[in-house]
């Protein structure tokens, strides 16, 4: 199957079957879970650029096959399967790609902070640097990821460093480590003004937030970091 990152009508396939097969991959890849329900036609239609008709066609497509069911009054919601695809649990990025979903990054802050008694207890001594990236998907922005490295443990990380395509696989190509295991913690909690701000929220609106300590194959501490992630449009499935 071949999986676009978008729907174009200058591609030889229909758009409604591209449509499926963007739909099918965010089911078998675990983006919409077993029991997801999915935003109604019109937001639907609206996020993927296409008309309802063709939204309905690709539904058609997806409930032949078993993956999706339409329950009257209530909506369309994802079926569950056999089998699971499990992604590499480093990155959210991993996860987007085996569903063959489109994302983009954006850098929207890099600072060095050369004194920390709260960073120095978690990952060791300064220099450290802070990043922060807002995420997007097709149907709009994701997660504002915080990652904080310790320089001490990593080195320098150049400038021009390119992490789109992956955090810790960009890390282990442009420094001399293998990133291990990580310590993570999950909670729902309510967007604050700058969240909600960059994530096109509401103020106190529900979002989820992963916190971890990352450990270089070593067992060294290297980074402290948090992810705040946009869950109603879209779900995650990590398997850890």
């Amino acid at each position: 199957m071949n999986v676009h990152d978008t729907i174009s009508p200058s591609l030889p396939e229909p758009l409604y079957v591209q449509l499926a097969d963007l739909m099918r991959a965010r089911i078998e890849s675990g983006f919409w879970p077993a029991h997801h329900k999915l935003s109604a036609e019109p937001d639907l239609a609206r996020q993927f650029g296409v008309s309802r008709g063709t939204l309905r066609n690709a539904i058609r497509v997806l409930m032949r096959e078993d993956l999706i069911s339409q329950v009257q009054g209530r909506g369309t919601f994802v079926l569950p399967q056999v089998n699971e695809t499990k992604a590499d649990s480093k990155s959210l990025a991993s996860l987007l790609k085996a569903g063959g979903i489109h994302f983009e990054t954006k850098m929207i802050e890099r600072e060095r902070i050369d004194h920390s008694d709260f960073l120095e207890g978690l990952i060791g001594t300064a220099p450290y640097l802070r990043m922060v990236r807002l995420r997007s998907v097709q149907e709009g922005p994701f997660t504002v990821m915080e990652n904080v490295i310790s320089l001490s443990v990593c080195g320098e990380i150049p400038e021009d460093t390119a992490f789109n395509d992956g955090f810790y696989a960009a890390l282990e190509a442009s420094l001399d480590i293998a990133v291990g295991e990580f310590d993570r913690s999950i909670s729902a909690i309510p967007a604050s003004e700058d969240i909600a701000d960059r994530l096109q929220l509401k103020t106190g609106d529900p979002v989820l937030r992963i916190k971890q300590i990352g450990y270089l194959a070593d067992g060294r501490p290297f980074e402290y970091a948090s992810a705040v992630i946009r869950t109603d449009y879209h779900s995650l499935k990590m398997v850890v």
